[in-house]
Formats: structure tokens, sequence, C-alpha cells
């Protein structure tokens, strides 16, 4: 028998082994009642078992995504289910130019099937105003027909489709999620015109580089988008905007505007010869919003020489030359949708940024564009998650992705 088993084995014999009583002239009195002892190989287990007892660690607890992080469900297009629901529409039979509505429809349901392959629904409904104007100048995701009558494709049906307007509450409309989602008719929704005392305002000050008075400058603000749910993340064309809101500017730069829904509003600064600035301006409730200090630049000088080919080697001999400006979006053929790079200017420095598809570029460095001619054709263009800052007299290698084809370009800023 090991140490152990002897320490054990005593310490469970003084456990079963009452004491003797100590002898007094006193009256002895009855013990109390107590429990059988327990054998002894019992008490050795319960020991032993004891002994053995590992506290476990508390688990951690369980964390909830939120709901705005859960990947949605997106829809899958069925025809029946689509056919079935139309035909029971009450917004289309209600609509009274039910030809411009049906147009939506099958515009809505053509992209749905072709271009994003089956991935999505079609909703139909109407928007009113419980006030003053006109529903056909509410912001969504799909234009809006004189009435308030729509329909566009969707995503999801647990995502909200988002209705903006000028002095009215934000509306963000969930969809039924009874049915396959294939055709969703949502009814009749209201936006609510926003009292005095609800409405924010804005203030700011304006600085142009230079003697110029800020008075010559513009500030117009434009209600942007609610929640988009379309299977492709973007908005339907539209054949027109509501007039952009102008704040005061006063003679000290100092900006004011009163009026605001607690949305967001795109922001644009200009005055004629300075490069413009633009921004989103989010306004919440009860907050006034102060705009700070923007300070308007006088443009510099651009010039590229640049080459373009679908494929390399470069052939620098088609080398072509473009004077810019600060602020200006510029193509290398004038064929593609959007623009290969836009230079914006922010305190005196030139960025450049790419409107689709990211920003593939490398600096190869300082020289000319001979001056690289292995290295354009072997180089690869990083990929960029943030505008680069253009050096004035390097040679630069953009990959544009988009339009299937490489620019080799120096630039010159002045």
């Amino acid at each position: 028998m090991n140490t152990r088993s002897i320490g054990l084995f005593s310490l469970a014999l003084l456990l079963i082994v009452p004491a003797t009583p100590a002898q007094t002239d006193a009256p002895q009195q009855s013990p109390p009642p107590s429990r059988k002892p327990l054998p002894q190989t019992k008490i050795l287990r319960e020991m032993e078992k004891e002994r053995s007892v590992v506290t476990p660690r508390p688990s951690r607890p369980q964390v909830e995504i939120p709901k705005r992080l859960q990947q949605p469900k997106t829809v899958v297009f069925d025809e029946t289910d689509f056919q079935r629901n139309l035909a029971a529409s009450f917004t289309l039979k209600e609509a009274p130019d039910r030809a411009a509505l049906e147009a939506m429809i099958e515009r809505a349901k053509d992209s749905v099937r072709n271009t994003y392959r089956g991935g999505g629904g079609v909703v139909v409904g109407r928007i009113q105003l419980d006030g003053p104007g006109n529903p056909t100048n509410v912001h969504a995701q799909m234009p809006i027909l004189p009435g308030g009558y729509f329909a566009g494709p969707i995503k999801s049906l647990s995502l909200p489709i988002g209705f903006r307007h000028h002095q009215y509450a934000p509306l963000d409309a969930v969809l039924p999620t009874a049915g396959g989602g294939s055709f969703v008719d949502i009814g009749t929704i209201q936006m609510k015109r926003l009292t005095a005392a609800d409405l924010l305002s804005l203030t700011g000050k304006i600085a142009l580089e230079g003697d110029a008075s800020p008075t010559i400058a513009t500030v117009s603000l434009s209600v942007t988008n609610g929640p988009v749910n379309t299977p492709g993340n973007g908005t339907s064309a539209r054949r027109g905007w509501p007039a952009p809101i102008k704040a005061n500017v006063a003679a000290d730069g100092s900006v004011s505007a009163e009026g605001f829904s607690p949305i967001d509003y795109y922001c644009s600064v200009s005055a004629a010869g300075y490069v413009k600035q633009a921004r989103t301006v989010r306004f919440q409730p009860g907050i006034a919003t102060d705009l700070g200090v923007i300070r308007l630049e006088r443009p510099k000088t651009i010039t590229l020489s640049y080459v373009v080919t679908p494929t390399r080697p470069f052939d620098l001999a088609e080398r072509q030359t473009r004077t810019l400006q600060g602020g200006e979006r510029w193509k290398a053929t004038p064929e593609i949708f959007g623009w290969d790079l836009e230079f914006k200017q922010e305190d005196g420095a030139i960025l450049a940024a790419s409107s689709y598809g990211g920003l593939l570029l490398k600096d190869l460095g300082k020289g000319r564009l001979q001056d690289f001619s292995d290295a354009l054709n072997m180089a690869t263009a990083e990929r960029l998650r943030t505008p680069q800052k253009m050096e004035s007299g390097h040679v630069y290698l953009q990959h544009q992705q988009s339009w299937n084809r490489w620019i080799a370009f120096e630039i010159a800023i002045q």
C-alpha cells in the first residue's frame, strides 16, 4: 500500500471510529442521533471523487448577431408564384395608368431573370405623402410614377426598401414574408410630413483661396437614398431629380439653412474658378448639423502623357497627351461608360480614384514612359483601397479590369 492510500485509510478510520466521551460527574446526555456510518470503501470512493472533480471554466456567452449583419436570404424567382400574385395584385388593378405600371413590372422581371439569373423578385406598391409635394420626387431605389405607383426588382424579403423625401420622416418599408417573393404587392404606404419642431438646421463656413468673396460660392443639398434592396445593390435610372436645396452664404462665409429631415443629404460646395467639394451630410434628430470650415482651392493643372492597350506590350509610338484640372475625371478613350481616373484635389494634393472595380495602380517611379519600357510590360498593378496621391514627374501603370485594358501614363502637376 502506498503512502497516499495509507493516509486516506487513516483518515477514514478517524471518521468511522467514535471518540470516547470524557469522564465527568455530570449526568451523561444521550448523544444526538447520527446517520449510519458509511462503509469504509464507500467513504474512500467519495473522497477520491471529490479530489478528482475539476471545476469547469465558465462558458462564453453566446453573442447574437444583429439582423443588419446577418446574410439576407435571396429570393429565388419562380414564374408560377410570380403570375399567381400578379393576377391578385390590387395595386395594379387600381392604378390609373395601368400600362405604365405593367411596363415597369416587366422591366423589373426581365432584370431579375436575365441580369441576375433568377436571383430576386419584383415589388409593386404605391407611396403617398400626407402633406404637400409630388410623390414622383421621392427618392427610392426605383422611379416613381405619377400618383405614387412604383415597381422594381428586390433581392430579399428580409431587407427593407427606403423612401426619402425632403421635410418628411424617413420611411423604410418592410416587405411581407409570406409567399415566395417572386411578386410582392406591398399596397399603399404613407410618408409623414414633419412639423417645424422636427426639422433641422445647417451651419458652416466657406473660405476661398485668394481674395475672392465667399458669396460667389454655392452650397447645394440633395436627398440621398435610404436602404437599397436590389439584386445588384444599385438603383434604377430615373428621368429627373428634384431641384437641390440652396443654403445661404453670407459675406463672412457663414453658411445657414433650415428645414432638413433627419436623413442623409448630398452636399456640394462650388464656385467658379475653384475645385468643387462634395460630401454626405447626416442630419440626426434634435441636433443641428455643422459643416465646419470648407476651403475651396484654385485647381492645379495636370498634364498626362499616356498609352492604352488591351494586352501588353505597349506601343509607345501611340502616345497621347491630355491636359486636365484638379477635380476633373478622365477616360483614356471616349467610348467607355464612366471614367478611368478621377483626379481629386485636397489640400493642394492630387489624389487618383477609380470609378468601377477598384483602383489597380502602381507607381513605377520618377522618369519618362520610355525609361520604364520593360517595367510597363512586366509589372503588376496593385489594388489600392484608398485614393492614390499622385507625384509630379512619376510614371504609373493602371490595369483597368472593368474595360479590359492597360494604361501607362506620366503625370506633370503645376
